[in-house]
């Protein structure tokens, strides 16, 4: 086996300054990140409240045509697989 050795390269390293740039950033793309999980839990709970209290039948369907989910009120509720 022959292994291949590169010479080393020093790679600059970001000053106290911009390491505390770079951990803002970072914060607030996190803090963005959990408000808009908590906004789409939010209102994929309003739809499935709807979508399960109502009485009519609501499906979802493959293009193809499968039911892949049925409200809960539906009476083709026990196909659904």
């Amino acid at each position: 086996m022959i292994i291949f050795l590169r010479q080393r390269q020093d790679i600059p390293l970001p000053s106290p300054a911009q390491l505390a740039q770079i951990n803002q950033q970072l914060t607030q793309e996190i803090q963005q990140r959990q408000q808009t999980e908590a906004i789409l839990r939010d209102r994929e709970q309003r739809f499935r409240a709807i979508f399960n209290q109502t009485f009519q039948f609501m499906g979802l369907l493959t293009p193809e045509g499968k039911l892949l989910e049925a409200n809960q009120r539906s009476p083709l509720q026990p196909f659904v697989k």
